[in-house]
């Protein structure tokens, strides 16, 4: 296939054909040369010289002073057209005066290629000389007949008058076309190409569309958008800070949305725009404290989780939702060691997690059982007991009588028979990247003590409702890893923290599982 010349080739060939007098294969090769580049100053500065109507002349004039209307040659430009047409009309082949005057005639530099995306296509010449494409007129080759077909004859007689008068007014254009060349090839020399309108244009657009993102704190978008304006216009003085403004709020955005290591990453580019930003080291502090301290609670190294924990809500109590890891990283060291026999112990640390959360009950509940266990109570005689009536048995409901619905966005559970709601419970599903599943599903099974050999954990009153691949999720209670006997997310439930099942408390687990059957309907969504 035939390798398309681009606009430069077809300029440099131009110059070189109208530098060697052939001033209609120049034109010829402008044309294509502004269709493929529309932008380009340099093709219609060279039109303005070669074309044969005046009025395309000035309208190739007319684009060179929109394109760049500070361009400095403009002035020389307009003088140049008026001279050329207060002239005698032009022949339509111009001769150079001698091979000297061709070979000083250059290629001028050019200017770098433009997107024409948005310019207007100028009009081609069979427009403008009014005929149809590829009928030249008259007018166009009379002159080229008289030229390259002249009359033999046996006798020699003088030159019209007025062939003198039009190889004078050839010779005039050529040296004209030539002043020209050397005049153009000298300013591009000099100075380099302006930088192309649309360039601006396009981050004009973008900074109105980021001043709309920022102010709607869109910070995925607005960092998007600044990142192109850097490869757009890299020296671009504002930037820099506004890019890291950009990347640091994104990484407090993904920080509240849970997603903390997506926020170190995102901190991490704001650090590197700005390495002495005193809040962005901060808050990378906090952050690095905070992941240090998940991994470890996830290990079930609860002491060292906690001095972690610590650190970062001693600066800022809110940052993360910590406290509640705090909490949850107490109980369930109090949780080992009351396992272990140390109740002392174990008494400080539920105390400091009930200190955390005043009102939880699970850590009352504790505070409560050392206390017991520290200092049983005397025991006292009981009544003698007497006979109660067996109670009156209900008939059970059908499964399909049952619902149960969960609503991941709430966090909550709700229980219906018969379209009544029996119970609204708290529950926690899972964390993000965990997702759990929405749809329509049932229970599938029921165990008493279903076993995760993938977590190595035992999980209270399972409902089997639907599978992940080859895993089963459900709805259970607070799982218990089997070797260590720690209750995980204990203190947690209303917050998006399991692996995917549907987390109860233990007591509501229970009531669920003996009230659900088999085939039960089961609806999760958003």
């Amino acid at each position: 296939m035939e390798h398309e010349e681009s606009p430069r080739q077809l300029l440099k060939r131009a110059v070189q054909a109208a530098a060697a007098g052939d001033r209609s294969q120049a034109y010829l090769l402008l044309r294509r040369a502004i269709m493929n580049d529309p932008l380009n100053e340099t093709a219609w500065l060279w039109l303005v010289a070669v074309a044969k109507n005046p009025r395309e002349a000035r309208i190739a004039l007319r684009q060179v002073e929109q394109l760049n209307p500070n361009h400095p040659k403009l002035p020389e430009a307009r003088r140049w057209l008026e001279t050329r047409l207060t002239t005698a009309p032009v022949i339509t082949t111009a001769h150079p005066s001698s091979v000297e005057a061709a070979s000083t005639l250059v290629e001028p530099a050019l200017p770098h290629d433009v997107s024409s995306a948005q310019q207007p296509v100028p009009p081609t010449s069979d427009e403008l000389h009014g005929v149809k494409p590829g009928v030249p007129s008259k007018a166009d080759t009379a002159p080229h007949e008289a030229v390259a077909r002249p009359k033999v004859t046996t006798r020699q007689r003088s030159w019209p008058k007025w062939v003198t008068i039009l190889l004078i007014l050839a010779l005039i254009v050529a040296l004209c076309l030539l002043a020209f060349a050397v005049w153009l090839r000298s300013s591009t020399a000099r100075s380099a190409p302006a930088a192309a309108p649309d360039r601006d244009v396009q981050i004009g657009a973008l900074r109105t569309a980021l001043n709309v993102a920022l102010s709607e704190a869109r910070w995925v978008e607005a960092v998007s958008m600044l990142e192109t304006v850097h490869r757009i216009n890299p020296s671009d003085s504002i930037w820099q800070h506004s890019a890291a403004n950009a990347y640091f709020q994104l990484s407090v955005l993904r920080r509240k949305e849970g997603k903390l290591p997506d926020a170190l990453v995102a901190l991490d580019q704001a650090l590197r725009l700005a390495p002495n930003e005193t809040s962005f080291l901060r808050e990378r502090r906090l952050l690095r404290n905070m992941l240090e301290g998940l991994q470890l609670y996830h290990r079930g190294e609860w002491q060292a989780a906690i001095e972690a924990f610590s650190r970062v809500s001693a600066e800022d109590p809110t940052f993360a939702e910590v406290d509640g890891w705090l909490y949850s990283a107490y109980f369930n060291l109090g949780v080992a060691l009351q396992n272990a026999g140390q109740l002392v112990e174990a008494q400080r640390a539920f105390q400091s997690a009930l200190a955390l959360r005043p009102d939880q009950p699970d850590a009352q509940h504790k505070v409560q059982e050392i206390a017991t266990l520290l200092h049983p109570p005397t025991p006292t005689p009981s009544p003698t007991p007497t006979a109660t009536p067996p109670p009156t048995a209900t008939p059970t409901p059908s499964p399909e009588d049952q619902l149960i619905l969960v609503d991941i966005s709430e966090q909550r559970m709700y229980v219906y028979e018969n379209g009544r709601l029996l119970w609204k419970w708290v529950v926690s599903t899972g964390e993000p990247g965990r997702d759990t599943a929405t749809g329509r599903f049932r229970v599938l099974d029921k165990i008493e003590m279903a076993y995760a050999s993938t977590w190595n954990l035992d999980m209270p009153y399972w409902l089997g409702i639907y599978y992940s691949g080859p895993l089963e999720n459900g709805i259970h209670a607070l799982p218990i890893n089997r070797t260590t006997g720690v209750k995980l997310w204990e203190g947690l439930l209303g917050r998006r923290v399991s692996y995917g099942c549907v987390i109860l408390s233990d007591e509501n687990a229970r009531t669920l599982f003996e009230w659900a059957q088999i085939g039960t309907p089961v609806v999760i969504q958003w």
